[in-house]
């Protein structure tokens, strides 16, 4: 069987907590090592170019099977200046302040575009819905 080598390119937002580009590279390599582990191949991350004034970190990744190579080139994005907005605001001000963008999600219907994608992003989503309806029955 010939070697196979696919090459990737792959940009990444961070979820909704303030880490840099280079800790989440940092994680990723973690995660990967132990990927390498478990299925008995090469991990290596080559090298990060960190780019702090562009809010964001580029590493590249090889992965060597039997038969096969990925390379993958990882831009990780940073926003966390912006979590950081979000985090300062005092509760239960910053649920008020913030419930009309939560709405559009219903009125849009990204929720229903996020359930047919996979249940489980629909169930993040209503999560806090759930929680209010909760908190209102008891």
């Amino acid at each position: 069987m010939p070697n196979q080598i696919k090459s990737r390119l792959i940009l990444n937002f961070p979820g909704f907590e303030g880490t840099t580009p280079s800790q989440q590279l940092d994680r990723m390599a973690g995660n990967g090592e132990k990927f390498a582990k478990v299925w008995n191949v090469e991990f290596s991350r080559k090298d990060v170019v960190d780019e702090p004034q562009n809010n964001l970190a580029v590493a590249n990744f090889q992965t060597k099977g039997k038969n096969w190579q990925s390379d993958t080139r990882l831009i990780q994005f940073a926003w966390h200046d912006i979590i950081a907005r979000y985090e300062g605001q005092p509760y239960p001000q910053s649920f008020f302040t913030n419930f009309p963008k939560y709405r559009s999600f219903f009125f849009d219907g990204t929720v229903f575009r996020y359930f047919r994608t996979h249940w489980r992003y629909g169930v993040f989503t209503i999560y806090p819905l759930l929680l209010i309806i909760l908190f209102a029955i008891f």
